[in-house]
């Protein structure tokens, strides 16, 4: 109790100027009952109201600037009373708003008074429309041709209406359709399954919008519905970057037919009418705010930066990328402090500096924000379907694609600002994002991010030496913290319950893409629940956990040191390091960490060497897990020393590379690569609890093992820290989430319904996006309207492109591939077509089966035997059948059907014997000039599914 009272004194003496100080300290008043022709010197109007606080923040702003022009004198604080603030404006803060090192500025709210900043509207004038749901005019009330994403209801987020509706019971993997196929115009359209959608019902589809998780399962987009074919089952949208692919989920929103719900609202921006669905079925003025502002607050400095060796397209060094000569002046905005207020109902960000320097964010609460809460950097994603809708455009430098496919724009960064002690929730993308030199972001508790943008973090770190220090981060889509940059630290940090709604990240995640860019420092966080969501490519099953990591140092992360963190439960791994070199892992301590505690895996033909795993702690007893796992072994690129492995009754077992699998200790131990490790029980001080440190007797301190400070970690009391204890606004509901199972999907595809001139709906390409290479065309086809061209030419970057591969999932029985093919006399081509296997194929990136190939003289050969010769300028079929399954033989029928004349049928070996899966058909050009053949007719399915 003694230390808490003296923690008290301090903050209050930190904050609050006692009355007879002044000398010390310049102090202005807001106050709702103040007036913006007052002094702002008095904390209340005195009795005769011919002075008092001003009325607005701008006004004491402006106020300061008068002051500043005769040179400060003394620190000058802003203190703010109690009450609402509705700003019609945003707060910008410019070069001379700066304070000094000697004399900073701060604003914050008076001590033990709320004080909220609200960028929105309380919308009025509502009258009954139908079914309890009520409609109000927006013109009427001077909001004519507004655009809004975010509704709040006595504070609370409401939902936008949709279908299907909102799931309570499962928020983050609930209530979604299924993308049935992908459409004609890729990137643009998606089928969906036939009765699954009501839109008959529904009318007016203008403004509706398709709300998705797709591409992968960590790509986000929310993109107006521009067409829908109901004969068709095709939807389509506004481009967005990446295919549609099937199974992705996704729903349909902002459709006044599918406003059906308590809680749900529409905007029909056209004729400017709000309708809402009140909870309770009861409605005041003042009930319903709706954001106007993109921003609260703003800081606009100028810093230049060397933003572009950030960019992943970048293989220098940060020396290798300077300045350019005409690079702006430094104009930074400086010394301004921002302390104690509650930030909501903003369309973009609750505050963003750019170009700010030694300023400050401290004790705020921040919720009901559109995308980023504290945007160090006016940091936004550059493509229009990821975070909240902009009514204005995201502007800045192109920082190149970012871990989850996004092109990140830039403005001026910051330097040694601090964000601290915030609370940070119910925001549509980033927590926090430092983008800079040097910022801080520390004593933070942000959780329920990423509303509007699920490739995204509770705090993100883009620069050098910035530090994300002891925050509480949980209960989020995806990442915890992510990294790009150089020298930047993590540290102490407590998270919990990510990977929620996505899969392929981390709870701490990196992803580099240069080999120069290093220094990056990930120690004693507390690393619990990464739980990852989504769906193999060769099932489309939904699973969870799934394909996620501790700490993750994806694509090519280099010299990075991950040490001394408490990692439990993931969904795939504990750590993992992917195609970088020189990282060390030390003194971790990895308990049930999936279906490997540590992995490694080179990428492609990129050589990795000098990684280091060292004095840590695997602890788990899952049967089928691996104590470490290499997708492709090579020869340096770990050292192994001083480990302590325990894992029960459970057979330990170690991959290197493809099918060389060492199973039992004494056999990993007689590899001599774990040197001086151990298997034996580390006596951890509680499991049962969570307590996994060793206890004083255990055998890990003689491995040189070192205390890892957990008094340290995670939020902390302090005078900064915007409420203490922790609180969670709102509930947070672990779901069981829902499994959804993509039906078999067999191929047929015969090009006729898609426009002339286009790619492909199905198959993937390379060069991706190239209607040079490939295009719809109705210049010839086997049957029907249209084929597919595919054009080879000089120049392009492999020797196997262009490129159009098709992904299956067969395991066992007969399976049957076929197509119609046609070979150009005038530039004959060399065709290749590869059935593969991707998994079960050890250190093989993939097996192949059926082999063709076809030369420019049309020659067939299967494998290396010529078997026939084939016409140019004919359509004829291939026809392939294959048994697959464990036991199945490694022969397949081939069937060369040629107008006029008798089938050919021929029986091949497979290229590998081991090949038993079909996952892969690929159809290749193996020319290097101008060649052209066409493709049209492709199937692949079971044999006894046929017609």
């Amino acid at each position: 109790m003694k230390r808490k009272a003296i923690l008290l004194i301090v903050g209050i003496l930190l904050t609050f100027p006692a009355t007879g100080q002044e000398h010390d300290m310049t102090t202005f008043y807001v106050g709702k009952n103040g007036n913006d022709e007052w002094s702002g010197k008095l904390a209340s109007p005195n009795d005769a109201k011919t002075d008092g606080p001003f009325a607005t923040i701008a006004r004491a702003r402006d106020a300061i600037r008068q002051l500043k022009a005769t040179g400060l004198k003394q620190p000058v604080t802003v203190m703010v009373r109690k009450g609402v603030y509705d700003l019609d404006q945003t707060l910008l803060f410019a070069q001379q708003d700066s304070g000094t090192k000697e004399y900073p500025i701060t604003y914050q709210a008076y001590p033990g008074e709320t004080v909220v900043l609200r960028g929105g509207h309380m919308v009025t004038g509502w009258k009954p429309w139908r079914d309890g749901i009520m409609q109000t005019d927006l013109k009427a009330q001077g909001l004519d041709g507004v655009s809004f994403h975010q509704l709040f209801y006595k504070d609370k987020r409401q939902v936008l209406a949709r279908y299907p509706n909102f799931d309570p019971e499962h928020p983050r993997t609930g209530g979604f359709l299924y993308v049935a196929d992908r459409g004609f115009k890729r990137g643009q359209q998606f089928t969906y399954k036939k009765g699954s959608i009501p839109f008959g019902n529904w009318g007016d589809l203008s403004q509706a919008e398709v709300f998705t998780v797709f591409g992968g399962g960590w790509n986000f987009a929310i993109a107006p519905i521009l067409d829908v074919d109901k004969e068709r089952y095709l939807i389509t949208t506004r481009r967005v970057r990446r295919d549609y692919e099937p199974a992705n989920r996704f729903f349909i929103q902002n459709v006044l037919g599918a406003l059906d719900q308590p809680g749900e609202w529409y905007l029909d921006r056209k004729n400017g009418v709000l309708y809402f669905y009140p909870p309770n079925g009861e409605m005041t003025d003042g009930d319903v705010a709706v954001p106007l502002l993109d921003n609260l607050i703003e800081l606009k400095g100028t810093i230049p930066y060397p933003h572009e060796y950030l960019n992943v397209r970048y293989r220098g060094s940060r020396a290798d990328c300077p300045l350019p000569d005409d690079a702006p002046p430094l104009i930074p905005v400086e010394r301004l402090t921002f302390k104690g207020f509650r930030m909501e109902c903003a369309r973009q960000n609750a505050i963003r500096l750019v170009g700010a320097r030694h300023c400050s964010v401290v004790g705020n609460r921040i919720t009901n924000i559109g995308n980023v809460g504290i945007n160090l950097g006016g940091v936004a994603s550059a493509h229009e379907e990821v975070g909240n809708p902009r009514v204005t455009p995201a502007t800045g430098y192109s920082g190149g694609v970012g871990g989850g496919g996004q092109n990140i724009l830039f403005n001026d960064p910051c330097q040694e600002c601090r964000v601290i002690g915030n609370d940070v929730w119910s925001v549509g993308s980033d927590g926090i994002f430092l983008y800079g030199t040097g910022n801080v972001a520390e004593n933070n508790h942000v959780y329920n991010s990423g509303l509007f943008d699920k490739d995204c973090a509770c705090i993100n770190l883009w620069g050098e030496k910035n530090v994300a220090r002891r925050n509480t981060l949980h209960d989020v889509p995806r990442n915890a913290i992510y990294i790009k940059g150089i020298d930047n630290v993590v540290e102490l940090n407590d998270i919990h319950h990510t990977m929620l709604e996505t899969c392929d990240g981390g709870a701490i995640r990196m992803c580099q893409r240069n080999l120069t860019i290093r220094g990056n420092v990930i120690r004693f966080n507390k690393i619990f629940d990464t739980v990852g969501y989504g769906y193999p490519r060769s099932t489309y099953t939904f699973e969870s956990p799934y394909f996620s990591w501790g700490v993750y140092l994806d694509d090519f992360t280099c010299g990075t040191t991950v040490y001394g963190n408490i990692i439990v439960r993931c969904g795939r791994g504990g750590v993992h390091f992917h195609g970088g070199s020189d990282n060390i892992m030390e003194n971790n301590i990895v308990v049930d960490g999936g279906l490997y505690q540590f992995e490694n895996n080179p990428i492609r033909q990129h050589p990795v060497s000098g990684n280091q795993v060292k004095r840590n702690i695997f602890y788990y007893t899952n049967k089928e897990a691996f104590l470490y796992r290499c997708g492709k072994w090579i020869d340096g690129s770990v050292a192994w020393k001083n480990n302590l492995v325990w894992t029960g009754s459970t057979p330990i077992q170690v991959g290197l590379g493809g099918k060389n699998i060492i199973e039992g200790w004494k056999a990993w131990m007689d590899t001599g690569l774990p040197k001086g490790s151990l298997n034996t029980d580390p006596l951890f001080e509680n499991p049962n609890t969570g307590d996994y440190l060793p206890k004083s007797d255990s055998p890990a301190w003689k491995l040189g093992f070192k205390k890892i400070p957990v008094e340290r970690i995670g939020c902390y009391e302090a005078p900064d820290r915007a409420c203490w204890p922790l609180r969670i606004e709102g509930t947070l509901i672990r779901e069981t989430p829902v499994f959804y199972s993509a039906p078999p999907r067999p191929l047929h595809e015969d090009f006729d319904m898609e426009p002339v001139g286009r790619l492909p709906r199905r198959g993937d390409l390379s060069p991706r996006g190239a209607t040079r290479c490939f295009h719809i065309t109705d210049e010839t086809a086997a049957s029907g309207k249209h084929s597919l061209k595919i054009v080879d030419r000089a120049g392009l970057p492999h020797r196997w492109e262009p490129r159009i591969f098709y992904a299956f999932a067969y395991k066992t029985g007969e399976i049957r591939f076929a197509c119609d093919l046609r070979l150009s006399s005038q530039h004959p081509p060399q065709v290749g077509m590869d059935f593969r296997q991707y998994s079960e194929t050890g250190d093989k990136e993939y097996f192949s089966g059926p082999h063709l190939s076809i030369d420019a003289k049309g020659e067939l050969s299967a494998g290396r035997q010529v078997l026939m010769r084939v016409p140019l300028d004919t359509w004829f079929s291939i026809e392939v059948l294959m048994t697959l399954g464990e036991d199945a033989v490694s022969t397949y029928k081939l069937s060369i059907h040629v107008p006029g004349q008798e089938p050919q049928t021929f029986e091949a070996p497979y290229v590998r014997s081991e090949f038993n899966r079909l996952e892969r058909v690929v159809i290749m050009s193996n020319a290097d000039d101008y060649t052209v053949f066409y493709l049209d007719n492709v199937s692949c399915g079971p044999e006894s599914g046929r017609d």
